[in-house]
């Protein structure tokens, strides 16, 4: 292999290697659309790159806009230039300095839908707006019904669990799950992302049920940020599972040596 080659080579190996960082082109990761409920508030999910070598978070500023209007601000760093119907209500939530544009957005207003776009600037450098990458953001002002899950047989005396879950928008202010019945020692609540802008609160109710509980209507309400509210419930029915036990109640024997047994059916319920 001759000089000239192995600088080739060389030149090719050092390029991928320094790729990664200063090889980067104007790209952005946005959720594309998104549900808000009315009154409650949306987190947007968003990260971005950009050429060159990474920059600290004060040496970047991030900017959204609407996509109808470029210079419609519905956020920025100096809040005289955010437009009037945002300010206040708009959150960076995401870190620049690691790449993360992630947008807050609290009492979301029916007026609010939007395309919304980011821009990143950096001072003395370039600046690029993603309008390519927008995110479009629907209003509902219905809010999402709890789903229920749980077993169609209960048995008196025996565990039984009901899980309620909904779906929001809003990891900062989560929606507060309440069941009709059950103190704190019988209910465990979980929270979790499950992707696309959206995350997911579970709420488990564990009890005994009795033979008092049979037909009684177990509710579960879901109270979202802002003052929306919904519900949804089952019907219990308590199950006794029979069974029977024979005893020896007596006996008599004939002539011919024939013993006749009298049973008694004596009837008992499982817990």
């Amino acid at each position: 292999m001759d000089v000239l080659t192995r600088l080739v080579l060389y030149f090719f190996s050092l390029q991928a290697l320094c790729c990664p960082v200063s090889c980067a082109e104007w790209e952005a990761e946005v959720i594309k659309k998104i549900e808000v409920l009315t009154t409650s508030c949306v987190v947007i999910p968003c990260s971005f790159e950009y050429p060159g070598v990474q920059k600290s978070h004060s040496q970047l500023r991030g900017i959204w806009y609407s996509g109808n209007a470029r210079d419609k601000f519905i956020y920025h760093e100096d809040d005289t230039k955010i437009v009037e119907n945002f300010k206040g209500r708009t959150k960076m939530v995401g870190d620049l300095g690691s790449k993360n544009c992630t947008l807050e957005i609290v009492e979301f207003k029916n007026h609010d839908a939007g395309p919304y776009c980011f821009r990143i600037e950096i001072p003395g450098g370039e600046n690029f707006s993603y309008k390519d990458n927008c995110a479009q953001v629907f209003v509902t002002e219905k809010p999402e019904e709890p789903k229920l899950h749980y077993r169609e047989k209960a048995y008196e005396g025996s565990p039984y669990a009901i899980t309620c879950s909904v779906i929001h928008t809003c990891p900062s202010h989560m929606p507060e799950l309440t069941w009709s019945r059950g103190g704190k020692e019988e209910v465990t609540t979980h929270y979790k992302s499950i992707g696309e802008g959206k995350w997911e609160v579970q709420s488990l109710l564990t009890f005994v049920p009795n033979e008092h509980d049979d037909d009684a209507d177990i509710t579960c309400a879901a109270n979202f940020y802002g003052g929306m509210n919904s519900e949804s419930k089952m019907n219990l029915r308590v199950k006794r599972e029979l069974f029977y036990m024979y005893q020896n109640w007596g006996a008599s024997c004939f002539r011919q040596c024939e013993c006749v047994f009298k049973l008694e059916v004596i009837k008992h319920t499982v817990s």
